[in-house]
């Protein structure tokens, strides 16, 4: 099977899902009771030659706030007590979209 993509560099590493990519982009958005906020965003990219279409793929990962402890309590600072009383955070989704090789 020939090459769909052919980089004309060394190809990177996606940094959430290690993919080896010629292109990735990541966006990791704060997932709140009300609303959603994009906390971060990052893409990089290598210079490549494309033979035919091709499809970016696309992860996701949700990352939920809690504590896995018996005592909820016993890891956290009061700056991170503080945090929870006056947030409704739930949790960070991240999303990777590449350009594989």
């Amino acid at each position: 099977m020939k090459a769909k993509i052919l980089p004309l560099e060394d190809p990177i590493i996606s940094p959430i899902f290690g993919r080896r990519c010629v292109y990735y982009r990541v966006r990791v958005w704060a997932i709140f009771k009300r609303y959603t906020q994009l906390v971060h965003e990052e893409q990089k990219s290598v210079q490549f030659i494309l033979f035919q279409k091709v499809r970016k793929k696309k992860r996701k990962k949700f990352y939920p706030i809690g504590v896995p402890s018996r005592d909820p309590f016993s890891l956290l600072t009061a700056q991170d007590v503080d945090r929870m009383i006056v947030t409704d955070l739930k949790g960070f989704l991240i999303e990777e979209e590449v350009l594989e090789v």
